[in-house]
């Protein structure tokens, strides 16, 4: 699976999973923050990989981790 699926996996599970409209802010807000922080991640970790000259990564969303929903 490569990342964009995941990537799209996991937005889907924080659309459906994420945030609630109870607190101060909006279950809407509260997601695109969660989906900013996972490609935040994403990019962080695929520079590391790439300034130390390696290229071997598996990304591991919400719904694709062991015992993750999905």
């Amino acid at each position: 699976m490569d990342k964009y699926e995941v990537i799209r996996q996991d937005v889907l599970w924080v659309l459906n999973n994420y945030g609630t409209n109870l607190g101060k802010i909006p279950k809407i807000e509260q997601q695109a923050q969660r989906i900013v922080e996972f490609i935040r991640q994403l990019d962080m970790a695929e520079g590391i990989l790439e300034a130390e000259g390696l290229d071997l990564v598996k990304v591991i969303g919400e719904t694709t981790k062991e015992g993750g929903k999905g």
